[in-house]
């Protein structure tokens, strides 16, 4: 059983190497045990896109249901031949993730693959199971103490929604032209103007300044990550900031390995 244990992580690993490369590096960064949770935890996550995005698969919802499944008979029973699956129950065990946000996480993947207009509930419903979840889930992999867990619970999430709605403005072209839809809950993609762009990054805005704050309370060895992180995507919304709707819907914004790797060294020299 323990090989089968370190099998499992060992692909898990190269799964998020593959699929991941910044997080994966990033990840070195933190000592061996929780790095490896991350990697069991991504392994997962990154499974759960690949069948999304996979336009080979003929059905997809089958297969999105049949790891679903899986997963809660291996999180119920402790054991499942899904080397993924596999790896990822094992950090959910050990860290005590909840098994209600785990099928929230395929719920939002259900989202995913509906491909409809979401209205605000289910735009909500969408953000708390493809991000608040997780970095709920990673929070727990950081942390043991149950009481500070609680108390950084509600910023985890929000750093996580942050982090989404980025993404979801990042790829506004990409989601329109290639899946036909854009997650926002607005009837059309032309209603996505400059009135409703500045209402969504005044709120990441005022986000931002929150969650700030509580990244300090983090245990030093994940402090860096989450600093990293932090400073990555507000590079990311920084630009956001200063592109147009039109040019949003123009072209992709991305950061170079060079600008990565300066916020890397940045924050190292922070924290040592």
């Amino acid at each position: 059983m323990d090989d089968l244990i370190v099998f499992s992580s060992l692909i898990s690993k190269r799964f998020l190497k593959q699929h991941q490369k910044f997080f994966y590096y990033l990840s070195r960064l933190i000592k061996k045990d929780t790095r490896h949770d991350l990697y069991n935890l991504y392994g997962l996550i990154i499974l759960i896109k690949q069948i999304i995005n996979q336009p080979s698969l003929e059905y997809p919802v089958k297969y999105l249901n049949e790891v679903r499944e899986e997963t809660v008979q291996a999180f119920l029973n402790q054991y499942s031949t899904n080397l993924i699956v596999m790896s990822f129950v094992r950090t959910a065990k050990k860290n005590q993730f909840d098994l209600n946000e785990i099928l929230d996480l395929f719920q939002a993947a259900k989202l995913d693959l509906r491909k409809t207009k979401l209205n605000q509930k289910k735009f909500d419903l969408y953000i708390h199971g493809s991000a608040e979840v997780i970095s709920l889930m990673i929070l727990r992999v950081f942390m043991i103490d149950e009481i500070k867990i609680r108390k950084l619970e509600t910023n985890a999430r929000l750093l996580g929604s942050i982090y989404q709605r980025i993404n979801l403005i990042i790829n506004l072209k990409k989601n329109y032209e290639n899946l036909g839809y854009f997650y926002w809950p607005l009837d059309n993609y032309q209603q996505f103007d400059e009135s409703y762009k500045k209402s969504i990054t005044n709120q990441i805005d005022r986000d931002f300044a929150t969650v700030r704050r509580s990244i300090e309370l983090l245990p030093r060895n994940c402090r860096l990550i989450v600093l990293v992180s932090y400073d990555y995507y507000y590079y990311l919304f920084k630009k956001i900031k200063r592109y147009s709707v039109n040019d949003l819907k123009q072209k992709p914004i991305k950061a170079s390995r060079l600008i990565q790797s300066l916020i890397i060294l940045k924050n190292l020299l922070k924290i040592v």
